[in-house]
């Protein structure tokens, strides 16, 4: 067996580098390695799984202090060590190019509505070098030391019946890869992939079920025909030995009116000049508001027959929701602004409608904010008397972010502390019985442990 590089050589910095030259010699070395820009080299390959290993290692203050002592020696035959799948490092390098050569129904669209769609391929094939989750759960011949390591990270747990393997979730991502909202071979095998890599559950999204809040290449559950596909889709994430759950989304006003779908006008709480688009979207009338809750409830059963796990509805980043519950947003007269009550009403009403559509024994998760992070806005305190009534309405999960579109705080760039913005979830978790989750440069394994403790 070949010797090991030196880490240091490897990354191309000397001995004393700081934080920020690691991640940048990392990042410029993942990029030109990745196996996706030379497929089938192996040079290629063992170069960048030798990339990763060395950034696992310093980028962490513990191992990096332990390999300046002990070399590789410290991580010889140990848990938790440099080898198997690497650093799930900044960005995770770019997304896994997918196989199949696209849509093979792209041709007869009609055919494609109705029923089988997707090339299935064999379940629980050992992950390709770089695969970003994959990273995170381990070589398989490591991953038991790895569970001892992060044992919070890795324990089990069960929400209104459906029960996660470990805490680890991939949250939804808006990626556009599907056919004018119908599930594709590309965005399966994407989520394949991750599934494959050990998350516990992967939400996906934006799902429009609608025609105003969403793109139209965004996946859709707004029709029946589109249930097959995705049905295969979560057989394939079953499969795969995680669960699956999708983002019932709206973004009102966020909508650019040249990207709604049927061509009308966005929709939004008020009509309020909207930073994000440069539109002032109309204000919603009565019957518009009911009329999306019918919607959204309609999508939530969908997404049930479709074989999703949970469906969460979105209250954060600035969209419907949240539009509706900020003063800011929010400058209606009847029954569905003003007051801190009547600001809650269309998000509760949403909440009561979906349990009203799936039953008691389905899983539902809102994606709520932290802090909206606009001034004015509703902050941490707000969100955290909000938290409660969203349990009582229905909600079996509270998955937290932070901040809007327009929000001038950064939330997910390098800049951001490993874990720097779940301070906001203490609040929200302290609020509630239910489970919560929170995301926010959450990168490596170490700080989601440090987060659950």
């Amino acid at each position: 067996m070949a010797e090991k590089r030196d880490y240091y050589e490897v990354l191309g910095v000397e001995k004393g580098a700081s934080e920020d030259e690691i991640k940048k010699a990392y990042r410029k070395l993942a990029k030109a390695n990745h196996p996706d820009l030379h497929p089938g080299d192996k040079e290629c390959e063992e170069r960048f799984k030798e990339v990763n290993e060395a950034y696992e290692v310093l980028s962490d203050p513990d191992k990096r202090a332990k390999y300046d002592q002990f070399g590789h020696a410290a991580f010889e035959g140990g848990a938790g060590g440099a080898g198997g799948g690497g650093a799930a490092g900044p960005g995770g390098g770019p997304p896994q190019r997918q196989g199949g050569g696209g849509n093979p129904h792209r041709g007869d669209r009609q055919g494609q509505r109705r029923g089988g769609l997707l090339p299935v391929r064999p379940a629980l094939r050992p992950p390709r070098a770089g695969a970003a989750l994959s990273r995170l759960a381990g070589h398989p011949a490591r991953r038991e030391g790895r569970e001892m390591r992060y044992r919070r990270l890795f324990t089990p747990i069960t929400i209104n019946g459906m029960e996660l393997k470990n805490r680890i979730v991939m949250p939804a991502m808006h990626h556009l890869y599907t056919d004018n909202g119908y599930c594709t071979p590309k965005f399966a095998h994407y989520y394949w992939r991750r599934a494959e890599g050990g998350a516990g559950l992967i939400i996906v999204g934006s799902c429009r079920f609608d025609e105003y809040g969403a793109k139209a290449n965004s996946m859709s559950l707004a029709s029946d025909d589109t249930i097959p596909g995705w049905k295969q889709f979560t057989d394939g994430i079953h499969q795969r030995g995680s669960k699956a759950a999708v983002q019932l989304y709206h973004a009102g006003r966020y909508m650019p009116s040249k990207d709604v779908p049927c061509g009308r006008p966005a929709l939004a709480p008020s009509a309020v000049y909207c930073p994000y688009t440069k539109e002032t979207a109309p204000e919603m009338t009565v019957d518009q508001i009911h009329e999306v809750i019918k919607n959204w409830a309609r999508g939530a059963l969908r997404a049930r027959e479709a074989g999703f796990d949970m469906a969460e509805i979105i209250a954060s980043a600035g969209y419907l929701i949240p539009q509706f519950l900020s003063p800011v947003t929010n400058q209606r007269t009847d029954e569905y602004g003003g007051s801190w009550e009547n600001r809650c009403r269309f998000p509760l009403e949403v909440i009561r409608a979906v349990r009203a559509a799936v039953g008691p024994d389905y899983p539902i998760s809102m994606r709520i904010c932290g802090s909206d992070f606009i001034p004015g806005s509703n902050t941490n305190e707000e969100w955290a008397a909000f938290a409660p009534l969203a349990q009582e309405a229905g909600v079996d999960l509270l998955n937290v972010t932070v901040g809007w579109h327009e929000s001038r705080v950064p939330q997910i760039t390098g800049e951001v502390p490993w874990g720097g913005l779940t301070y906001t979830g203490k609040a929200i978790r302290d609020a509630v019985s239910i489970p919560v989750a929170i995301g926010g440069r959450i990168n490596r394994p170490a700080t989601a442990e440090q987060v659950l403790a």
